[in-house]
């Protein structure tokens, strides 16, 4: 299997990040008492240290208010503090069982795209030391819009997808980009239901605006997505096709 040559986002590649015209995508987000995600109304939390939350009361995901999210330059500043050396043998520690989850699922060979690739892709360096295809892409770092118009076997988004301004709009353009018995996968910390949001350490990223329940997951399968889905751990999601 590999890459099919056809455009699969009808020639469109905005990122659904939280980027690229800041002006415009904090006019087209939801307010705050409206889930990004699922549409769904919602009661707003309380303050939780510098910043306020919507709790959504039906997928059960936790989201920034918008008066918070960051622009263009500020964002991109942030990322570029993070540790960036694909070399690094923490960095490469820290990312070992996303790649061995998707290395157990996926061929040798396999075409795949690392969606939110960042500066420092490490994971896809390491799964092309497994013998794997893999472009990047990414609104800051790899924009180039070719890539935009494949498709691959499988998806990877590695603490990603708690950056997305717009969810439901990037969950579906994660799905364009696939063949039709691919997978996606992601890393993300879903919400503990162990201690309350406001001692969580994973909200205190302030470019951390959207966090995942388990039902959220289940409704991004049933109702964007489509397909069946697996937690692995507690971080790492795959939504498949197969």
């Amino acid at each position: 299997t590999g890459r099919i040559h056809e455009p699969a986002w009808d020639g469109l590649w905005l990122p659904y990040f939280s980027i690229l015209d800041p002006c415009a995508m904090l006019h087209a987000m939801n307010d705050v008492d409206t889930c990004p995600l699922c549409g769904t109304s919602n009661v707003p939390l309380e303050q939780t240290g510098r910043y306020r939350y919507g709790h959504c009361s039906q997928c059960l995901g936790i989201f920034m208010d918008r008066r918070y999210l960051l622009d263009a330059q500020a964002e991109k500043s942030q990322y570029l503090t993070h540790n960036n050396d694909v070399n690094d043998p923490r960095y490469r520690a820290f990312v070992r069982s996303f790649v061995e989850v998707i290395a157990a699922s996926e061929p040798e060979g396999a075409c795949g795209l690392d969606y939110g690739a960042g500066p420092g892709p490490v994971v896809a360096v390491m799964l092309e030391e497994l013998g794997y295809r893999v472009s990047l892409w990414d609104p800051y770092f790899h924009s180039d819009e070719d890539v935009l118009r494949e498709r691959y076997d499988f998806l990877f988004a590695c603490e990603v997808i708690e950056h997305f301004y717009h969810p439901a709009e990037s969950f579906r353009h994660m799905k364009a980009l696939l063949t039709d018995r691919g997978t996606i996968y992601c890393r993300t910390q879903l919400i503990p239901e162990d201690r309350p949001f406001s001692s969580w350490g994973y909200r205190n990223e302030e470019t951390h605006v959207f966090f995942y329940h388990e039902t959220s997951i289940a409704w991004i399968a049933q109702h964007i997505l489509n397909c069946s889905y697996t937690i692995h751990d507690g971080t790492i999601v795959s939504f498949s096709y197969r």
